[in-house]
């Protein structure tokens, strides 16, 4: 696994909304494809990450500073409309055709594997 520094706190301002960002995303997509109850979904996202990790964390940021702290929930708070841009851009992509599906002849390659 590579580790990477960030060498501002802007950039680990970035790093951390990124995350939140993403961490909410990845929890839109486990109640979509509902790999988990979604009420249990709600339930850890309400709870568990915006109330015990990220407000807490405003009241008493212990080792984290505030700014950092906001910086995750600002992420968090966008994570909504992030996916559903997402889900936009994959849909759309989806709709173009690859060059291949456009020949009318399979080609064999290297070792028979398309």
């Amino acid at each position: 696994m590579w580790h990477l520094h960030r060498r501002s706190a802007d950039a680990l301002s970035r790093q951390l909304q990124d995350n939140g960002r993403s961490f909410g995303a990845y929890l839109l997509t486990c109640a979509r494809n509902r790999t988990v109850p979604r009420w249990e979904i709600l339930k850890f996202a309400m709870f568990n990450w915006f109330g015990w990790w990220l407000v807490r964390r405003l009241g008493a940021p212990g080792l984290l500073p505030r700014k950092l702290v906001v910086s995750e929930l600002l992420g968090a708070l966008d994570s909504p409309f992030a996916y559903r841009k997402a889900q936009l851009q994959a849909q759309q992509l989806g709709e173009i055709e690859p060059e291949e599906q456009l020949q009318s002849e399979p080609q064999e390659v290297a070792g028979g594997v398309r």
